[in-house]
């Protein structure tokens, strides 16, 4: 079968950490309990203690932090004294950014017990917001509870930094850096807190050592240090630093803005200049390492910290943005998508996320003009007509789709091996507006940039098998495209298909019971074993396929067909109707 490429044309953890707190979630369900007082709004209070229990309880389920903050705080006006309640609104209100509210938390909570860390570091957070870096060191210090962890260590050093006490911060990062935990971590921070501090030896070292460390090629660690080296007269350094970059990295928006920079010689921004901003980089390294390890909640409660210690921090904003999607908050996304500056390096990226969230809200419209904003340079103009494309195809809008990726095809200077996919796309959807000629000419240029790309041979191959042109050639290119991925369950469908096109239905049979087994809830392939099992003579087989392939839900074009054969078999019809292969 014809794969139509679902893939886009073409997210942000760092670090590794050690932290551990977990925020409470109440039990799932709709929301819409929330309107049952007639209320448009569902953090509105529903006038009892039991009630706002519930929605609460439901919003957190939900992950609403927003709906949820405001019910159990509505809950907590009720019963006053109950610390339960004040915990979760505590806790809620952290998740939902209203980070004043949970300082006001915070405070009782400190007075009621004491001994709970977050509280503690989230009053830490509200000194420093404020500059009063003493006080925020004991709150950080009182966050370990007289021991010393290894966040309260990274925080209480960065405090001691913003107080102006750099041997007390060096002291702190000696300590942690003694028990040989996450030393990448650790030695970029300790270069960011000498360079905020002006000590410009220990900077440079420490540098050196995280660039040592690191293996991945951070990219916030080589923009920290292109900008301390491009500072320190370093310019060679800087340079050889942002052209190390591998293949992948090379297209980081932030490393293509320090290059450029450093090229036009402009300063290269840097990334911590603030003692605030480095407690912010700190609760985004410690989001990321735990939103690949610990789940999302206390990701976001640390980003949200990061957030209100510099409102600015983009790429804050941006990992805010994907953990609210992989939560299912689309809403909550767009939000903290919105907040991503227009003069950042992420802005592109954001912004064409942003409208893909639309499209899926079935805002399609509104993304695609969100797109056609996006015109600047050359490069952001591309990635853009290519989103828009790729929209436009989900929605079956061929046409308008193939004229997208045309947009982003005629910017293409030099077409390099990279390019094939745009090429491809565009096949693909001139291939289903019914141009197949044109469809044929974009699906080969793709194949001489990318030779024996398995998937525009697939493509091609089964095609031409469809409309019964070239049936060797097109076997051909499929065993070739079979070679490459051969457990593809869609391609060796179409090698299966090839077969009962040729006449050769024991082969087929073969090849189709081997693709249902890879892919055994796709209708098109079920229809095709079925087809096959008819004409060796399975005809009971054949039934059962054919109904398997009805209960999976095939395109509305294919059931009456497929309703067809169960009721007459193939031999009413003569030969087995050609299908639309759609696999998004």
């Amino acid at each position: 079968m014809r794969v139509i490429w679902a893939g886009r044309v073409g997210r942000a953890v760092l670090w590794a950490a050690a932290a551990s707190v977990a925020l409470a979630l109440g039990a799932c369900g709709s929301l819409e309990l929330a309107r049952s007082n007639g209320s448009l709004d569902p953090a509105e209070s529903s006038g009892t203690l039991a009630g706002n229990l519930l929605v609460a309880r439901v919003a957190g389920g939900d992950r609403d932090a927003r709906v949820a903050a405001a019910r159990y705080g509505h809950a907590l006006a009720e019963d006053p004294t109950n610390e339960r309640l004040r915990e979760r609104a505590f806790l809620f209100s952290l998740a939902a950014g209203d980070v004043n509210a949970a300082g006001a938390y915070a405070e009782e909570l400190i007075g009621d017990s004491g001994d709970a860390a977050l509280p503690f570091v989230v009053k830490g957070v509200q000194e420093a917001r404020a500059g009063r870096f003493d006080a925020s060191l004991k709150a950080f210090e009182a966050a370990a509870g007289g021991g010393s962890s290894f966040t309260s260590l990274m925080l209480a050093a960065w405090a001691s930094a913003g107080a102006g006490d750099a041997p007390s911060a060096k002291r702190r990062l000696e300590e942690a850096l003694g028990r040989n935990e996450n030393q990448l971590f650790l030695q970029y921070h300790r270069a960011l807190i000498a360079d905020f501090a002006g000590d410009t030896e220990t900077a440079g070292a420490a540098y050196g050592e995280a660039l040592k460390i690191d293996t991945r090629q951070n990219p916030r660690l080589m923009v920290a240090a292109a900008s301390y080296y491009q500072r320190a007269n370093r310019v060679a350094d800087a340079k050889a630093l942002l052209a190390s970059g591998a293949s992948d990295l090379s297209e980081d928006p932030a490393v293509s803005a320090a290059r450029e920079a450093l090229a036009a010689g402009k300063p290269i921004h840097r990334p911590v200049a603030t003692a605030q901003q480095g407690l912010a980089e700190t609760f985004y390294g410690l989001a990321g390492a735990l939103a690949g390890t610990r789940g999302i909640d206390l990701p976001i409660v640390y980003l949200q910290l990061a957030l209100a210690l510099q409102p600015d921090f983009d790429i804050g904003s941006v990992l805010l943005g994907e953990l609210f999607e992989n939560a299912g908050r689309p809403d909550e996304a767009l939000a903290a998508y919105a907040r991503v500056r227009s003069s950042s390096p992420y802005h592109a990226n954001t912004a064409i996320e942003r409208a893909r969230l639309l499209d899926d809200q079935d805002r399609t419209d509104e993304a695609i003009a969100a797109l056609r904003q996006l015109d600047e340079p050359l490069s952001v103009r591309f990635r853009a007509n290519v989103a828009t494309g790729d929209i436009l195809r989900s929605r079956e809008r061929w046409a308008e789709a193939a004229d997208a990726y045309g947009a982003a095809i005629a910017l293409i200077s030099e077409p390099t091996q990279r390019d094939w996919a745009v090429y491809y796309a565009q096949g693909i959807v001139l291939e289903r507006a019914g141009k197949w000629d044109e469809a044929l000419a974009r699906l080969r240029t793709a194949l001489e940039l990318y030779p024996d790309q398995p998937l525009v041979l697939n493509y091609i191959g089964y095609t031409w098998i469809e409309r019964g042109e070239r049936l060797d050639e097109a076997l051909a290119m499929i065993e070739k495209a079979v070679e490459q991925r051969p457990t593809d369950g869609h391609i060796i469908d179409s090698l299966g298909w090839a077969h009962f096109q040729l006449g050769n239905y024991e082969l087929a049979v073969k090849y189709l019971e081997e693709a249902v087994l890879l892919q055994p809830g796709d209708p098109l392939i079920n229809d095709h074993l079925g087809d096959a099992y008819w004409r060796v003579g399975r005809t009971r087989e054949a039934g059962f396929q054919w109904r398997h392939a009805l209960a999976f839900e095939p395109d509305a074009d294919l059931v009456p067909l497929i309703e067809a054969k169960i009721a007459h078999g193939l031999e009413a019809k003569g030969e087995s109707p050609a299908s639309v292969a759609r696999s998004e």
